[in-house]
């Protein structure tokens, strides 16, 4: 029956969506935003095989390693020096932006990377630490969030950067209580952030104003979490 001959509303036509991929500029478009850009190759790779099989076929594709790396780099350097340790990341990040053939992945790895920040200010052993670190978001790229922010807070470079690695119970005797740090970084910047949030990303509002994600009592209630982390092999403390 037609709709319109009833007076009730017709449902909403969702927009064709074509896996062809129609000219070369519409796979530059794409690539700028899936990879680290396009070439001539990867352009016309794309428009042979469609959207859908190009992301089958970079799912598939093995990981390249961020540590793999470092430990191929720094063992060649024979001066050891910190800023041959930075210059080794920065290497290895530009290397695999040209030329790592799982492109998918490690866009979604920067991408992640974006939103876990650490730094290895604090760190020695930079490239180590850090490749290790990055590799969390090389294997998470297409996973579960969840196994991500697991996996983020196992590791020793946001432990130390964070500084939750050592994190002691809360004392009510001395009034002790755990460093907050990351607990307080992981409600604003990891997940669900300052404010309640609509679905089209504006703030909710309550007599005008946004509403808070969490308190500062849900801050020292998760910092209790975070407590007896430290080095695997290490003692305690």
């Amino acid at each position: 029956m037609d709709p319109a001959a009833t007076g009730s509303p017709s449902a909403p036509v969702a927009p064709k969506v074509s896996d062809i991929v129609e000219t070369d500029e519409e796979a530059a478009n794409f690539l700028i935003q899936a990879t680290y850009g396009p070439t001539l190759t990867s352009i016309a790779e794309l428009r042979q095989l469609g959207y859908s099989a190009w992301f089958r076929q970079q799912i598939a594709l093995d990981a390249d390693y961020f540590l793999d790396d470092a430990l191929d780099r720094v063992a060649a350097d024979t001066q050891g020096s910190n800023l041959g340790y930075e210059l080794h990341k920065l290497d290895s990040v530009f290397e695999k932006a040209q030329y790592a053939p799982d492109q998918l992945r490690q866009r979604a790895h920067y991408a992640l990377s974006q939103i876990f920040a650490a730094s290895t200010q604090v760190i020695q052993r930079k490239s180590y630490m850090h490749a290790a670190y990055k590799d969390i978001m090389v294997d998470n790229a297409f996973g579960q969030f969840r196994d991500l922010l697991h996996d983020v807070t196992y590791n020793p470079l946001m432990g130390t950067w964070l500084t939750y690695v050592g994190n002691r119970k809360a004392d009510p005797i001395s009034g002790f209580a755990p460093d907050e740090n990351y607990a307080r970084e992981v409600m604003q910047l990891f997940t669900i952030g300052l404010e309640e949030l609509n679905l089209d990303g504006s703030p909710k509002l309550t007599n005008g104003q946004p509403i808070e994600s969490y308190t500062l009592g849900d801050v020292v209630e998760l910092a209790k979490v975070f407590t007896g982390l430290y080095y695997n092999g290490l003692s305690f403390g």
